[in-house]
C-alpha cells in the first residue's frame, strides 16, 4: 500500500472534537467543500459501519469517516486492495459521496483510500494548503465535472512488432553480415528497441497529459488568476503580444469590450498581455490579461478554431 495514504502518528496542539479522536482507527478523507455549504451526505463511509462526518478546517470543510485499521493498513490490507470484489463497492460508496457532494456545490475530491491517522493530522496537512484549495474551489464554483482516464498498453505486443519493423528496416545491413556477426547485431538492435521503448511510452504519457489538461480547461474557470498560475497549470504560450486597448480592436479582440467600460476603452490606457496556447489539432485558447498591482491577472478568455478567419 502506498505508505503516502496513511499519515504517520504525530502530536499537534489543535483542539480536535473528542468524536473524532481515535485511537487505533484512522480517518477516511473524501473530499473538501467550503464549510459555508458543508453539508453532510447522509449514509456510511466506505466500510460500512461508520458515518459520515464533518471536520471543520478554518473555512474549508473535510468530508471524513472512521474506517477499521485492519482494514486499510497492513500486510493484509496489501491484498485486500488487489481485490477487485472487495474494493468495487468501496470505491462505488467513494464515487457517491463525491457525487453528492458535487450537488452541493464546489468540490475538491480525494482519490480513494487516502487515509490520515487522526483529525490533528489531517488539519496540519490541509491548512498550509488551505489558501490554493479555496482558489480552486472559487474558480470551479460554477464548472464542477470529475473525469478519469486510463490508457493501457499491451507492452509485449508493441515490443514484438516495433522489433520486427526495425529488423525489417535494416534487412539488407543485416543479410551482408556473417551469421555469427548477424545474430549479435540482432540482439544489440532487440536492446535497443526495449530500451526505447520505455522512453517512447513516457514521452506518449507526457504528450497526453498536456493534451487531455488543455482539453478541460474552460477559459472561464481561470478569470482572476496570476499569470504565474496559469503558466504553471499550461507551460509557457507559444504565441504572446501586448497591446493597449483602445477602439481599434480588430475581430478577434472585440469581446473585450464586453468586459471593460466605454470610458476605460476611450481613456486607451489599459495594457493587454495575450497568451495563446494551442488545444488540439484544431482549437486554441487565448487568455487576455491585464495589469493589476505590478501583476497580471486573467480578465477574459477564448476557444477558437485554428482555421478561423478573424
Amino acid at each position: 500500500m502506498d505508505s503516502r495514504r496513511f499519515a504517520p502518528i504525530r502530536s499537534f496542539l489543535f483542539s480536535i472534537p473528542t468524536h473524532l479522536t481515535h485511537m487505533n482507527d484512522p480517518l477516511y478523507l473524501f473530499g473538501l467543500v467550503p464549510m459555508a455549504i458543508a453539508t453532510v451526505p447522509a449514509g456510511t463511509g466506505v466500510a460500512g459501519t461508520h458515518p459520515l462526518e464533518r471536520l471543520d478546517l478554518g473555512e474549508l470543510t473535510a468530508i471524513v469517516s472512521t474506517v477499521p485499521q485492519r482494514e486499510f493498513v497492513g500486510p493484509e490490507a496489501e491484498e485486500r486492495l488487489r481485490d477487485l470484489a472487495w474494493v468495487g463497492p468501496r470505491a462505488l460508496r467513494h464515487q457517491a459521496v463525491i457525487r453528492d457532494l458535487m450537488d452541493q456545490g464546489p468540490v475538491v475530491p480525494v482519490r480513494f483510500a487516502t487515509l490520515f491517522s487522526d483529525a490533528g493530522n489531517l488539519r496540519a496537512h490541509i491548512v498550509c494548503h488551505q489558501a490554493t484549495l479555496l482558489a480552486f474551489l472559487e474558480r470551479t464554483r460554477d464548472h464542477q465535472a470529475e473525469w478519469s482516464v486510463k490508457a493501457l498498453y499491451d507492452r509485449k505486443s508493441a515490443l514484438a512488432r516495433i522489433t520486427e519493423r526495425t529488423l525489417a528496416e535494416r534487412e539488407t545491413e543485416l543479410t551482408a553480415l556473417a551469421l555469427g556477426r548477424r545474430y549479435f547485431k540482432e540482439q544489440k538492435l532487440r536492446k535497443a528497441v526495449e530500451s526505447e521503448l520505455g522512453t517512447t511510452l513516457a514521452e506518449a504519457c507526457r504528450w497526453l497529459h498536456e493534451r487531455l489538461r488543455m482539453e478541460q480547461l474552460d477559459p472561464a474557470s481561470l478569470t482572476g488568476a496570476f499569470e504565474a498560475e496559469v503558466r504553471s497549470r499550461l507551460g509557457s504560450p507559444p504565441v504572446a503580444d501586448e497591446f493597449v486597448l483602445d477602439g481599434n480592436l480588430r475581430e478577434f479582440r472585440i469581446e473585450l469590450f464586453n468586459h471593460f467600460t466605454p470610458e476605460e476603452v476611450a481613456a486607451a490606457s489599459i495594457p493587454i498581455r495575450e497568451l495563446t496556447w494551442t488545444r488540439g489539432d484544431r482549437q486554441a485558447m487565448t487568455l487576455w490579461l491585464e495589469r493589476s498591482d505590478d501583476t497580471w491577472k486573467v480578465a477574459h478568455g477564448l476557444i477558437w478554431y485554428q482555421d478561423a478567419d478573424f
